[in-house]
């Protein structure tokens, strides 16, 4: 997926957990995904890219409490993922935790104008936050930018 900075080096029994754990991700199996990523962090609990990883996985499953959690673990150690900033804002969102999804959520779109789902998220936290204008026209992007998308920018708008 993304490199990290200042990546402490991780054991390598936890890489060859997160290597399985990869593979079940890409695959779409993201419970069996979770299953490597904890038992990564169980093994190393400061190797970031577990953490991140554990967080998307739990992300895709609905668990977004147990997913920012993660994040914020990921953060105490100063390591970054270029995702990051999309995967903790939906984490956010889901825990309608508005400011902190916003905070997360613009300078990633700052950085990746293009994506799609990421001006969706920032939509719904502004909504949240009682920023109807700018929610509709992120949401309004969003949906120029990907047409599957319509739907649920519909739903918000």
């Amino acid at each position: 997926m993304s490199s990290f900075s200042h990546q402490p080096r991780a054991s390598d029994t936890s890489d060859r957990l997160v290597a399985l754990g990869l593979v079940q991700l890409k695959a779409g199996q993201f419970i069996a995904a979770t299953k490597y990523f904890n038992g990564a962090v169980q093994l190393d609990s400061q190797d970031p890219r577990a953490l991140f990883y554990l967080g998307v996985a739990l992300n895709r499953i609905g668990q977004h409490g147990a997913a920012l959690e993660s994040f914020q673990r990921m953060w105490a150690l100063k390591v970054t993922n270029r995702q990051l900033g999309l995967e903790a804002g939906w984490a956010a969102i889901a825990q309608g935790r508005t400011a902190l999804a916003i905070s997360l959520l613009e300078p990633f779109v700052k950085e990746n104008p293009e994506n799609a789902k990421a001006r969706e998220f920032l939509g719904r936290a502004y909504i949240g936050d009682g920023r109807l204008d700018d929610a509709e026209r992120e949401l309004k992007r969003a949906s120029e930018l990907d047409a599957a998308l319509k739907p649920t920018v519909l739903y918000y708008l």
